[in-house]
């Protein structure tokens, strides 16, 4: 073979390598953007903002009353005189709040093993052990050894006071008859 025959040869194979590599390339980009298209065709919705807020919301409310006392008031002659100044005092949930926006995650009914409300069934054992032991196992967490279920303390939020929970305990019994 020439040296022309060689050259010509490899020219052939540089351009079909090159048409080659073009064409890859062409088909990359189309599988790019068909990808991008269908994960933008299915991609969720942005929920609103409100939907949002919801989802984000803190777990529980204060409730504010009113109650009046004095305080010393100076006034423009340099005198001290009384004044009525509102104080805010915070009260708790009730059993009701605290049941939906915390035990209901677990006592709802959707997870077997942990006693759902108003399934009498369910909270019976419980229920013959005394209210001193459900207010002890829901404010100081319990390990059920049968179910192997935990009670988290507080039904996992910290941010419950005692009392609130001794509500939301009373509350769920309250609709199994205990």
């Amino acid at each position: 073979m020439s040296i022309e025959q060689d050259r010509e040869r490899d020219q052939v194979f540089f351009v079909n390598f090159s048409r080659t590599l073009g064409g890859l390339a062409i088909m990359m980009v189309l599988f790019l953007v068909g990808a991008l298209y269908i994960a933008r065709k299915n991609a969720p919705a942005h929920e609103p903002l409100a939907r949002l807020e919801e989802r984000t919301a803190p777990v529980g409310q204060l409730r504010v009353e009113e109650e009046k006392t004095s305080a010393a008031v100076v006034s423009e002659e340099g005198e001290a005189a009384a004044a009525p100044v509102e104080v805010a005092e915070v009260s708790a949930m009730s059993g009701a709040d605290v049941y939906g926006k915390v035990c209901i995650a677990c006592h709802g009914g959707a997870i077997p093993g942990i006693p759902a409300i108003g399934d009498v069934a369910d909270w019976a054992p419980r229920i013959q052990q005394g209210r001193e032991v459900l207010y002890s196992h829901a404010i100081d967490g319990y390990e059920d050894g049968a179910s192997g279920l935990p009670m988290p303390p507080r039904g996992g939020n910290d941010a419950l006071s005692d009392e609130e929970v001794k509500v939301a305990v009373d509350y769920m019994l309250s609709k199994v008859g205990g």
